[in-house]
């Protein structure tokens, strides 16, 4: 009968064994140093929400377009809903929606925690530049958006009326975007008046871009500007120049034409 083969004991080397004990004592220094941390973050989760240091005190409102009427209700009414809350449980991205749904014209929401107790909103508002429309009147912003709670307004005082334009082809959800060549063209017209300090020296009353190449605008006393859609800025320019002239006597002119190399005036009939 045979007798069974004996295997011999393999030794490993010395260095492997030193090998495996650091790997070994390392992983231990590993798992204690991830426990602590583990313990640390509960410990620091627990005290920030269950401490009453970080239950919410205040809100406050941070309206750009100073509306501090807007500003205080709204304040008083988030505060009632989440009054004595844990900051860190308020879903302050939730209450950024739910005031863009209250708000549609707001430009900009933004809710933020400052720690301890209070969240700030801040809110940026679109401002009206002019009034779209010729039967009906609408407020529009610089970006050619509609004001949602502008429609059928009354002319205000101060803004341009815009027509030629149908607001109605514009509609985007809740926001009416009106996104066409004479509509940029009134707004460019606008931006470069602004730049030039031309609305502050003169009352614009009306723009009228129903045909692009023909753009005019007409000033409070009744005076016609043919200016085009071209080189708006050049062609203010002149007319800057035009009209302090003393030798002009607008009382007697019925319009001033300035899409041609020299500028035509036409006297009134």
């Amino acid at each position: 009968m045979r007798r069974p083969k004996r295997f011999k004991k393999v030794k490993i080397p010395p260095f492997l064994e030193n090998l495996r004990a650091e790997i070994l004592k390392r992983l231990i220094v590993l798992f204690v140093v991830f426990l602590f941390f583990v313990l640390s973050f509960l410990l620091v989760k627990a005290f920030l929400y269950r401490s009453d240091y970080f239950r919410l005190r205040a809100i406050e409102i941070k309206d750009a377009s100073n509306g501090q009427a807007i500003a205080s209700s709204l304040g008083n009414g988030l505060l009632m809903s989440y009054n004595g809350r844990n900051i860190f449980e308020v879903n302050i991205s939730g209450i950024a929606k739910s005031l863009e749904a209250s708000y549609p014209d707001a430009k900009a929401i933004v809710a933020k925690r400052a720690l301890p107790d209070k969240i700030i909103i801040n809110l940026k508002f679109r401002k009206a530049v002019a009034i779209v429309g010729d039967t009906r009147h609408y407020l529009l912003d610089e970006e050619g958006i509609v004001f949602s709670n502008g429609k059928d307004i009354e002319p205000s005082k101060g803004l341009p009326i815009i027509s030629g334009l149908d607001v109605r082809n514009g509609e985007k959800g809740e926001k009416r975007i009106v996104q066409t060549k004479n509509l940029k063209t009134a707004l460019d017209l606008l931006r470069e008046m602004k730049k030039a300090r031309f609305l502050s020296e003169h009352d614009v009353a009306r723009i009228d871009v129903g045909d692009i190449a023909d753009t005019a605008f007409y000033l409070k006393n009744g005076l016609e500007i043919r200016i085009g859609y071209e080189d708006l800025k050049e062609r203010l320019t002149i007319l800057r120049v035009m009209l302090k002239d003393p030798r002009l006597v607008v009382d007697k002119i019925e319009y001033i034409d300035l899409r041609f190399k020299d500028a035509v005036i036409g006297p009134k009939q």
